[in-house]
């Protein structure tokens, strides 16, 4: 629904006052009242030609009867309709004319609520001194009538106007008006007022806060059934997920919104759902659709007057050509809309300009905007002063200044630590604003490797990973119960899936001291990665201290192919060639930094697609594989050691264990063959179970592992070991899942997703998800895949997951080999390095064989038989 809408919402609220004002006191069924009540609900569900219907029947009506007061009212209304299908001209007219009326009746409701349309009339064709003159006269018509509803929607008109050229106080005031709409008891002006200031704290980086306003506007319009309106909240949820890195989330909601407005006949709501999804299918590199939406937007815009937003859509469309092919094109473009643009988005279109030249090689032009971006930027902590700052340090780059560059670049690094908690309470939502701002931790780490400060670029890499991960972690330290992964944002797109699990708790990021301590406390050797674009660092911290660096040139993608080829059906010799050029690029660059003694623990912490790599396969040209010589474990993040210290590793041991092994009845998915059943898991988990006391056994196989009866047994288990199949969905990775049982009556769905992880309260000190690609899915920001991360929020301390799918010859010979040695004293990856060391002697004995119609055929030896299985989180 438009602002004008809005205004006409309440009109009838207003009608029997200002009648009673001027001695009227009509009966409930006077006609008059009665099409005019009509006319404004078809006006309220957007049926414009209905309305008009009515409310030129008002108009007739009034005029047969002499009652000039009635008849303004219904050209009011005609008026309220021509604004809506932004056919201005008309609308002036219309509601000039029954102002002219009510001045002379005094009617000051009727007054205050036409000056107020004219306001916004005035905004829509951006001549913001003519909306303030208006405003300000509507203001003091509604102070004088004493009609509460009418003076807090024209304050909400003047505070978007304050708003827009960068008034300080503007929050506090739309704050007070939210608390006044709430008090009155108007559920639509209070749901308008609380999205007014939801945005308001959008473009002030409170995002966590602008999304709660966001969540109450919603359950009101849902429950009044305004789809239209509802339909203006899915364009700014949908700006919210865009500026958390979900775009693909944006698109959906946004295209939601567009949807309804296609419906609607108002060209303001569909323009800015034009200009909305072209700016998501922008943010996913879609050049050729956001530009067709961008230039749909102009063309519509332009159809209709609508002056408002063709600045903002052609300086849109203007970074979107400069991001592209047509640099100088698009920099026209955006100076020629910049002097029509509002003052709040001035800094953002300076800082395009500053990139445009930028590429254009014209450098002290781009030192000019990028300097005019800083200086008008509304305030140090909103995001365009963020874009600003790292643009100014690009352009010191190119001007030789590394010092101004990496200073600007710091200051822009500390800016996104504080905007982590102003982030929406959502682990989702936090996952992908950490991925959109990694390029920017990545420039900071160049250029402090490029001064040779190895210790500051560690740092840097430490407080860039595994961010949204830590802080979930942290946040489970301090909740008192599991958290319901099902409440929390009204929207349920298919393509952010649940939203709710809190990161409230910013964790701080682990200095050079910390990542010392903690190697210290371990006993290991920590090696951190850092994957660029173009370049690979590597850091060595040692136990006492020491630490050492390497930056190899090796692209980003040519270590995503050899990743991908490792663990893919490449002939056995090719595969081979693979990991020892990934060995070549990661271990041999700082090989001489790492411990000689065998067996000595090391303690990766990966990056990017490394995240997918297990490190214990990496070969040497000797043929020794890194297993071989050293004890590994994997973290995503040092910072996550805090908070996985293993509270209960002592008794463990001694602890109750949680057997699930190849349950029946499996869930069917559809346009799926059934999931078939997996004997080698009975073996796997039978042969665990003999090793561990019946007492302290709960095996649940078959017919017992079912859904209600694995979550029933698993709280208080020391270890949780699943043998089942895990279904990973990379497009919607909130849905993966453990298949169990489905009971009889279909109680539950036999899918033990990921959200369903998260509300479990666990006291595990280790987890072991024996299925296929357990630790996989969709590569985060932070490195975590959903299983996993979803486990570990639960409370596991540890995890054994498979990074490809893993046969179960193997897993029913590692597993067991693996629960006996940890059984038996050893720390879990000393106990996992033996259980591989053991399984390649086998295999390159001959001892490991499948059952062929030849016969009994032995397996060769290949990291595919051994290495799919890595332990993540605390090694003890």
């Amino acid at each position: 629904m438009t602002r004008v809408a809005r205004c006409l919402s309440a009109f009838l609220l207003a009608l029997v006052a200002a009648a009673r004002l001027h001695g009227q006191d009509p009966a409930p069924k006077d006609q008059l009242a009665v099409l005019l009540a009509e006319g404004q609900k078809f006006y309220s569900t957007s049926s414009w030609d209905d309305a008009n219907a009515k409310f030129n029947a008002v108009v007739e009506l009034a005029r047969d009867r002499h009652d000039e007061l009635w008849e303004a009212r219904g050209l009011s209304g005609l008026g309220g309709v021509a604004h809506a299908r932004s056919r201005f001209d008309e609308a002036r007219r219309l509601l000039s004319q029954s102002l002219e009326t009510f001045e002379r009746l005094q009617s000051l409701s009727d007054i205050a609520r036409v000056q107020r349309m004219l306001g916004d009339g005035a905004y829509l064709v951006r001549d913001l001194h003519g909306a303030r003159t208006w405003y300000e006269k509507a203001a003091e018509a509604a102070e004088q009538s004493g009609d509460e509803a009418s003076r807090i929607r024209t304050a909400r008109s003047l505070i978007r106007l304050d708003d827009a050229e960068g008034v300080a106080t503007a929050i506090d005031d739309i704050a007070k008006l939210a608390a006044d709409a709430k008090r009155l008891g108007d559920t639509g002006l209070e749901a308008a007022t609380l999205h007014q200031w939801s945005d308001m704290l959008f473009t002030r980086g409170n995002y966590e806060t602008a999304i709660e306003k966001l969540n109450l506007v919603a359950r009101l319009y849902e429950s009044s059934g305004e789809m239209d309106n509802l339909s203006t909240v899915y364009n700014s949820l949908g700006r919210l997920f865009r500026i958390h890195g979900q775009p693909r989330a944006a698109l959906e909601a946004q295209q939601k919104a567009l949807a309804i407005q296609e419906q609607l006949d108002a060209p303001y709501g569909h323009v800015q759902s034009l200009n909305a999804v072209a700016v998501s299918y922008q943010s996913m590199g879609d050049t050729a659709k956001a530009r067709d939406y961008y230039e749909r937007a102009i063309a519509l815009a332009s159809s209709v007057g609508l002056k408002a937003w063709l600045p903002l859509v052609r300086g849109n469309l203007g970074h979107l050509l400069v991001e592209t092919d047509d640099v100088a094109g698009g920099r026209a473009m955006i100076e020629a809309a910049l002097p029509d643009d509002l003052p709040m988005r001035q800094s953002m279109r300076q800082n395009e300009l500053a990139i445009a030249d930028l590429k254009l090689a014209h450098i002290d032009l781009a030192r000019g905007e990028a300097e005019r971006a800083m200086a008008t930027c509304p305030s140090g902590e909103r995001i365009d002063c963020l874009y600003a700052r790292l643009t100014r340090a690009s352009v010191y780059l190119a001007e030789g200044n590394l010092q101004g560059a990496l200073a600007d670049q710091h200051a822009a690094l500390a800016m996104l630590e504080r905007m982590q908690s102003t982030l929406a309470a959502s682990d989702f939502l936090k996952q992908g604003f950490a991925a959109m701002w990694v390029r920017a931790y990545a420039f900071a780490i160049d250029m402090e490797v490029r001064q040779d400060d190895w210790r500051a670029a560690l740092e840097t890499a430490e407080l860039a990973r595994a961010r949204a991960f830590v802080d979930l972690i942290a946040s489970r330290q301090n909740a008192a119960h599991p958290v319901d992964a099902t409440s929390g944002l009204i929207w349920r797109g298919a393509a952010t899936g649940p939203m709710t699990v809190p990161s409230d708790s910013s964790a701080l990021p682990s200095t050079v001291a910390d990542l010392t301590m903690q190697a210290a406390r371990l006993h290991t050797t920590l090696l951190e990665y850092w994957q660029g674009e173009n370049d690979l660092f590597a850091w060595v911290v040692a136990p006492d201290g020491t630490i050492s660096g390497a930056r190899t040139p090796v692209t980003r993608a040519r270590i995503e192919q050899l990743v991908r080829s490792v663990g893919g059906p490449m002939p056995l010799t090719e595969r081979s060639n693979d990991w020892t050029a990934l060995y070549d690029f990661l271990i041999k660059p700082i090989a001489a930094h790492l411990p000689s003694r065998s067996g000595a623990r090391l303690t990766i912490v990966p990056h990017g697609p490394l995240m997918q790599l297990p490190f214990a396969a990496l070969r040497d040209r000797h043929g020794r594989y890194l297993v071989e010589r050293f004890t590994i474990a994997t973290v995503p993040s040092v910072a996550m050691l805090r908070y996985t210290g293993a509270p209960h590793a002592s008794e463990a041991r001694s602890g109750s264990i949680l057997l699930v092994a190849d349950p029946s009845s499996m869930p069917v998915i559809a346009g799926e063959p059934r999931l078939p059943r997996l004997p080698g898991a009975l073996e796997e988990t039978r042969a665990i179970a003999h090793l561990v006391p019946a007492s302290r056994t709960t095996w649940l196989a078959a017919a017992n592992a079912s859904e209600p009866r694995v979550l029933e047994a698993a709280p208080h288990k020391s270890v949780i070991h699943f043998a089942t199949h895990a279904i990973v969905r990379d497009v919607d990775p909130w849905s993966s899942f453990l298949a169990l049982g489905v009971p009889v009556g279909g109680a539950t769905d036999g899918r033990l997703t990921a959200q369903k992880i998260y509300g479990l309260s666990l006291d595990a000190d280790l987890v072991v998800l024996s299925a296929c690609r357990s630790g996989g899915g969709v590569i985060t920001g932070d490195g975590i895949a959903s299983l996993a991360r979803a486990f570990f929020y639960a409370g596991a301390s540890s995890m054994i997951v498979s990074v490809w799918d893993v046969a179960d010859e193997s897993a029913k010979r590692l597993l067991p080999a693996f629960y006996r040695s940890w059984l038996s004293g050893a720390d879990k990856a000393t106990a996992l390095r033996a259980s591989q060391l053991a399984m390649i002697r086998d295999l390159r004995a001959g001892r490991v064989t499948v059952a062929t119609p030849a016969g009994e055929v032995p397996l060769v030896e290949d990291p595919a038989l051994w290495a799919g299985f890595v332990l993540l989180g605390n090694p003890n």
